[in-house]
């Protein structure tokens, strides 16, 4: 990677322009862009596809939050706010920081460091799974061995993910969800920010108030929340399949 390509989203001018200048300070910082609202970080997002995405939980019009659904994956979120009680809720959608206002310059740092770590990991070619691959996970007083082609679904929650096994079982994997998203193959695909599932066993999609959607599987596995751009790529894969 020849540098990170940042996009800061925050309706606070000051705050935008001293998170600028220790971002400057920074060599590994190839580009920096701004948006002072919801709406504008979304084009933004949509249009250059950031690196890294700085973002303000409380602004005009809506919430930091309201921007992570759709991200791409290889876009990493760290949250920016004045307030610490938002912590617990920007670690749930997989932030990887959060930094108080304002920002000091050896978190910053630190948080940097963690996106380059895992850029770099990303780059390299990733162990791929088969639908017949054999998997080993922990469970209490034991092991659990199943095959890929057995996983219905898997949940991202906190530091860990659930894996839903077509049984009706669950297991708990210290493996984040978008780990695996790297290395399932294509018979599995990501519907929202924290949910992945094998797309053969979709059985429906209901447009829910709201315009919000929501994915029914065969044998009444599941019923799992699906974001507005995942439900239109959703529905592609299905056609195509």
């Amino acid at each position: 990677m020849n540098g990170l390509h940042v996009l800061m989203v925050d309706d606070e001018r000051p705050a935008r322009l001293a998170l600028r200048a220790l971002l400057q300070e920074l060599d590994c910082i190839r580009s920096i862009r701004e948006a002072d609202s919801i709406h504008m970080a979304m084009e933004m997002i949509r249009e250059k596809q950031p690196d890294l995405l700085f973002l303000d939980v409380v602004m005009p019009g809506g919430s930091g939050f309201d921007i992570t659904e759709d991200l791409p994956s290889s876009t990493h979120v760290v949250f920016v706010s004045a307030w610490q009680h938002y912590a617990v809720d920007a670690f749930d959608v997989e932030a990887i920081g959060y930094l108080l206002k304002p920002v000091e310059p050896e978190r910053l740092q630190r948080v940097i460091e963690r996106v380059l770590r895992l850029a770099a990991e990303n780059s390299e070619e990733p162990g791929t799974l088969t639908l017949d691959s054999r998997l080993c996970l922990s469970v209490q007083g034991g092991a659990r061995f199943f095959l890929v082609r057995e996983i219905a679904w898997i949940g991202g929650a906190d530091d860990y993910s659930n894996i839903y096994l077509l049984d009706g079982t669950s297991i708990l994997s210290s493996t984040l969800l978008r780990d695996w998203e790297r290395q399932l193959p294509a018979a599995f695909m990501r519907i929202h920010r924290s949910t992945i599932v094998q797309i053969d066993l979709a059985d429906r999609l209901n447009r829910l108030a709201g315009d919000r959607f929501e994915l029914l599987l065969r044998g009444g596995i599941s019923k799992l929340q699906v974001s507005r751009r995942n439900a239109a790529a959703l529905l592609k894969r299905i056609a195509h399949d």
